[in-house]
């Protein structure tokens, strides 16, 4: 089970002056790691630092960013790995608040940081989902609305009718379909999309 954080999280720390503002993101790839970093320092100039880590399926990567060595993208990275989290980006941005807090001191501070906002995050699995799209009237769509969980429903259209694009895994494309048809007394038609990697989040999902 590939486990990841279903949307993104903030939570700041104070220590001896010094704010510690972590910032959790699910990401999708290296370059959208990258690219939500490079949002985040142009969103905070005024920042001492922005020591971050990432983790995706193929890239593992990590920054002190002018923190003695080993003092911040470390102790970033090692909580992710602790709790075997992918597809996800840990920035903490720190504001200088006067007093130096020593090596140790800034390993546990970024640990800490990042430690406390995963206890906030809601936790996810990355499961592949295959697109089944339908065209149902609007006595339906409200029927349906009370049978299908929220994360199943990726796109609404409102027209004469409602069209809708639901996620299923893809072995229960076919028992989706029966399930439906026999909550409508109806037989639907149904056309199938594309195969892609969705975030689920758990049941109870926070990081304990």
């Amino acid at each position: 089970m590939t486990l990841s954080i279903y949307q993104a999280q903030q939570n700041e720390l104070v220590i001896k002056k010094s704010r510690f503002i972590c910032h959790l993101l699910p990401i999708t790839s290296e370059d959208d790691a990258k690219l939500q970093l490079t949002q985040l320092k142009q969103q905070t100039p005024q920042a001492t630092h922005h020591c971050f880590a990432y983790i995706d399926k193929h890239t593992v990567h990590m920054s002190d960013d002018g923190e003695p060595s080993g003092t911040a993208g470390r102790p970033i990275l090692s909580v992710l790995q602790s709790k075997q989290l992918t597809n996800v980006l840990a920035v903490v941005i720190r504001y200088f608040g006067g007093i130096k807090l020593g090596t140790g001191g800034l390993s546990r501070a970024y640990r800490q940081s990042v430690t406390d906002t995963l206890q906030k995050a809601t936790l996810a699995t990355l499961q592949a989902q295959q697109e089944l799209n339908t065209t149902v009237n609007y006595s339906q769509w409200q029927a349906l609305q009370h049978f299908l969980p929220v994360t199943m429903i990726k796109k609404v259209t409102y027209d004469i009718n409602v069209k809708v694009t639901l996620l299923c895994e893809p072995q229960q494309i076919i028992t989706y379909q029966r399930q439906i048809n026999n909550l409508l007394h109806t037989q639907l038609t149904f056309q199938t999309g594309p195969i892609s990697q969705v975030l689920i989040p758990l049941k109870n999902g926070l990081m304990k």
